[in-house]
Formats: structure tokens, C-alpha cells, sequence
């Protein structure tokens, strides 16, 4: 997985890293440097066997790493299953209450290959990035908003109260369970 990063001189994209045989959700690391030969692919899961080697200090630039790295060979891949959730999903439960609304619902657009996250609460649109993603927690981060008044703000202002914080999932098919951290359901969403 891909994920915005601090890379010294900016924000950047990293990849997520572990140094072990088996993947262990919680151990994930940023990746700041390039590995030659390798090709990053999203919805994957890759083992690689690298190659560091250490280039001498004359001959390093300013501001680089004094390690490169190189794809020996690819040894695995598989898909991840967190990618199930990007894509385009309708709010259709709030609170375990059917949405009885006449306009438009709520939407939440997951977008992993840019890591960012958008929609409408069911009156104003609303974009922003995801802070962190697993195979079952999401984080948003900083978010962007219109500022409509509707109608009827009951429906947004709910949304906006329960999608804006961080939350746990489950995930079936064609079904998006959000629950708070105490494994309290807040929404469900369908495809």
C-alpha cells in the first residue's frame, strides 16, 4: 500500500513495508526510499528479496541516502483484501435506522490508489485524505467541505458526526459495516 508520508524536504507518497516472513497488520513502516527494479501495484501484497548496498560517502548527493536498493526477485503475490472497499458506496443505515429521505443520500467514495476519500453527507460534498487504512480501521484526515444549507440537516449533520472519526469496519460483498471502537454500528453501506 501507498500512503502520504513526510520525505524531509515535503509531503511525498510512500510505500508500506514489513521485514518479516508472515504480515502482521500492526507493523507496517514507511518506505522513503526508491528499489530499482521493483514496480509498485495496487491491490497487492508483493514479497521481495532486495539487495542493499552501501555507496560510499564521496559519492553520495546531498540530501540521499547512502543505500540503495535492488529487486533481487519477486517471491509472492496476492491481493490485498483491503482494496474491497474501494470504489463508490451509498449510506443506506445511520444508527440502525433506515434513511427515509427523499433527496440525495450519502455517499462515500474510497479512492486507495490516491488515498483519499470523498462524497456527500446528503446536502454538501466533502473530500479530504485517508490518514490510515487497515483490514479493518480507517482514519481520515484533513477534510474539505461546501458549506449548503439545506432543508433538512438532520440527515448530513448525523453523517458528518459519525463519519468523521476514526471507526472500524467489517465488509462483506456488496455490504460496508462502520463501527465506532467499541464495535458499536454507526452506518452500513451498500455498492
Amino acid at each position: 500500500m501507498q500512503t502520504e508520508c513526510n520525505k524531509g524536504a515535503g509531503q511525498g507518497m510512500c510505500i508500506l513495508v514489513q521485514k518479516s516472513e508472515t504480515i502482521d497488520p500492526n507493523d507496517w513502516q514507511h518506505f522513503y526510499a526508491t528499489i530499482e527494479g521493483f514496480e509498485y501495484e495496487p491491490g497487492f501484497f508483493q514479497k521481495v528479496e532486495l539487495r542493499e548496498d552501501i555507496i560510499p560517502q564521496n559519492e553520495v548527493p546531498a540530501d540521499a541516502a547512502n543505500i540503495k536498493f535492488t529487486m533481487i526477485r519477486q517471491i509472492e503475490k496476492v491481493a490485498d483484501p483491503i482494496w474491497e472497499i474501494d470504489g463508490e458506496w451509498v449510506v443506506q443505515k445511520l444508527l440502525g435506522e433506515e434513511i427515509d429521505q427523499q433527496g440525495q443520500l450519502p455517499t462515500v467514495i474510497i479512492n486507495l490508489n490516491e488515498m483519499r476519500v470523498s462524497g456527500t453527507n446528503g446536502c454538501n460534498n466533502y473530500a479530504g485524505s485517508i490518514k490510515f487504512i487497515s483490514s479493518d480501521t480507517f482514519t481520515t484526515g484533513p477534510m474539505a467541505s461546501t458549506r449548503k444549507m439545506c432543508m433538512e440537516m438532520t440527515l448530513p449533520d448525523l453523517f458528518d458526526k459519525l463519519f468523521f472519526i476514526p471507526w472500524n469496519y467489517e465488509l462483506t460483498s456488496d455490504t460496508f459495516f462502520i463501527k465506532d471502537k467499541d464495535g458499536k454500528e454507526l452506518m452500513i453501506l451498500k455498492r
